[in-house]
């Protein structure tokens, strides 16, 4: 592992602090007061002409997630702003592709062989048609392609393009997720493809917070660390496991402004890795709230800083990348069948639904601690806990007892865009659920 990466961040930084190139990797270090990471996902217009000069104007850098086929669509951010953000000290993540699901996703029902649909907690692998899913349980798997994903009184479903040929039974862990080949196309391609427009790709943040044992495999052959493991946004200042970084989302209907300091006090008192997320084109994230975040932590003197600065500070970045054995494989394994399904965050509803979806919390001082459901509104009522979806949870070890008090729920991930994809007729329905989904907040 090596603790230093000359970089155009790096370089800032040292330059600030009025420290050469070549001294000391760590220019000010993991202070005692704590660091702080910013993290805006999805790449909007509005990370540029919101977010971006309130952190200028405070001199305080943050990190953007960016969808590869977004980048140039319309109300997005494109190459130019990107590199912008990267030279005023912002760092860039990989968001994937188009957005895609990469974890696991529970099987609700049982399958018979010639069933050409499969229920599922939720047809989020239907947003991109002609995608492959591995389904399986203990006993069994096939590959299939998706066509379609529709809802009835039974739940949600995916429409597959040939009946299945096996049995999979619930009792036994039926779910599915997408192939080998889709994960790393969304997973490695996305880097290829940003660094491609000129910018330093380290780190990846989860589309939905969801994850599993395969692509958390293929992530770490490709990634220094990931942004969004769970959403616990306390995370230990020092010997941290840059694949394990949770974050909690600080706009105002999901953190008021007692527990943003209460928070904050957190990081600074116990000298934590803090993280604040969000999406820049929420009303309820005004200019005020990222002011006063900002304030608030440096008032505490606390660090703000990147992914990468933190990571590099802990000495847990990579200095090199050498594919495993996992990800050359073409192979679909089926060991993830005895694996709990595991997404962070939790499940986005559909554009048109008013469902709402379950936050993981976790406890403390455990290295597995127990997590429990917490419900969450839906977009147009956040008070509401009807037609709850139960997401899978990630368990992970936090750094304070105090954490359970500050944990929040992810949000859905939401905006209507339009595509510059090379595989429109997939995305189509991507887009098309987003607009009708943004549509139904402003009725």
């Amino acid at each position: 592992m090596s603790s230093f990466r000359v970089n155009r961040r790096h370089y800032l930084r040292t330059a600030a602090a009025g420290i050469s190139i070549t001294a000391l990797p760590s220019v000010s270090g993991q202070g005692s007061n704590g660091q702080l990471v910013f993290v805006y996902d999805d790449g909007p217009i509005t990370d540029y002409s919101k977010a971006f000069p309130i952190h200028q104007e405070k001199n305080a850098p943050a990190c953007v997630g960016a969808v590869v086929n977004l980048v140039k669509a319309e109300d997005d951010l494109d190459g130019e702003h990107l590199l912008e953000m990267e030279d005023a000290g912002w760092e860039i993540l990989s968001h994937t592709m188009d957005h895609r699901a990469l974890g696991p996703i529970e099987i609700t029902r049982d399958i018979s062989p010639g069933d050409e649909k499969i229920y599922v907690k939720t047809d989020l692998h239907a947003w991109n048609l002609g995608d492959t899913i591995l389904i399986s349980d203990e006993n069994s798997e096939e590959v299939a392609t998706v066509i379609g994903g529709e809802s009835d009184q039974s739940g949600e479903y995916l429409l597959l393009e040939n009946p299945v040929e096996n049995s999979y039974s619930v009792e036994n862990g039926a779910q599915e997720r997408l192939t080998d080949d889709v994960l790393k196309t969304a997973i490695a391609e996305s880097k290829n493809r940003l660094e491609e427009m000129g910018l330093e790709i380290n780190n990846f943040v989860y589309p939905f917070g969801r994850h599993g044992p395969r692509s958390n495999e293929i992530i770490k052959d490709h990634y220094d660390g990931v942004a969004n493991f769970n959403y616990q946004g306390l995370n230990p200042g020092q010997g941290i496991d840059p694949y394990e970084v949770g974050r909690s989302y600080y706009r105002k209907d999901k953190m008021s402004e007692e527990r943003l300091k209460e928070f904050l006090d957190t990081v600074e008192e116990d000298g934590l890795l803090g993280m604040f997320a969000a999406h820049t084109w929420y009303q309820d994230l005004t200019e005020d709230r990222i002011r006063l975040a900002i304030q608030e932590a440096q008032k505490r003197d606390i660090e703000i800083v990147t992914l990468t600065e933190a990571f590099e500070d802990q000495g847990v970045l990579k200095s090199e990348f050498s594919p495993s054995e996992s990800t050359t494989s073409t192979k679909d394994s089926s060991e993830e069948n005895t694996s709990t399904s595991t997404s962070s965050s939790s499940t986005t509803d559909k554009p048109t639904s008013t469902k709402t979806a379950d936050q993981s919390t976790s406890t403390t001082n455990s290295v597995e601690p127990t997590q429990t459901a917490e419900p969450r509104g839906s977009p147009q009522s956040p008070s509401s806990n009807t037609s709850e979806l139960t997401s899978e949870s990630t368990t992970a070890a936090t750094p304070t007892t105090s954490q359970s008090t500050i944990n929040n729920t992810s949000e859905p991930l939401a905006r209507p865009d339009s595509t510059s994809s090379n595989n429109s007729d997939s995305n189509k329905g991507f887009f098309n659920n987003f607009v009708n989904w943004l549509t139904s907040l402003f009725k």
